[in-house]
């Protein structure tokens, strides 16, 4: 039976409200776009997503406004797997202080543990939990 390290938190909010994310977890699908030569000018706009918003590292975006962005740079890449090479483009310091904590644990598990517990930060609503089965352990978001 797995158990969970850490705590799985969410935002408190009421289920009408519109979740929002951080525009900081948006720089690694514009990353990801420019490393395979497509201006995201054109995904952007398909996910009504202004540039000056996202100049502001303090900013946050409507949750399906980073849904669409996501499908947007899916289609105009022509890639369905294209999501997992988002992580590839983000870059030191992107998550600022929410990374500054999980870096600073002692160890991965406390790190990862850490992350989950501030996530929101990044995205009202996420979830995170580490499940551990013997000797695996799985990150589930």
């Amino acid at each position: 039976m797995p158990s969970s390290l850490g705590l799985a938190m969410s935002a408190k909010r009421s289920s009408e409200s519109e979740p929002s994310v951080s525009v900081r977890a948006v720089q690694p699908i514009l990353g990801c776009l420019r490393a395979r030569g497509i201006e995201p000018r054109a995904a952007l706009e398909r996910a009504h997503l202004d540039p000056g918003t996202l100049a502001n590292q303090d900013a946050r975006v409507a949750g399906a406004q980073l849904d669409a962005l996501i499908r947007a740079a899916t289609e105009l890449c022509a890639e369905p797997a294209l999501p997992l090479e988002f992580a590839l483009h983000i870059a030191p310091g992107t998550f600022d202080v929410l990374e500054y904590l999980a870096r600073s644990a002692n160890t991965i598990g406390q790190g990862l543990t850490t992350f989950g517990r501030y996530a929101t930060i990044l995205h009202d609503r996420a979830e995170f939990r580490i499940d551990i089965t013997g000797s695996r352990a799985l990150w589930i978001f």
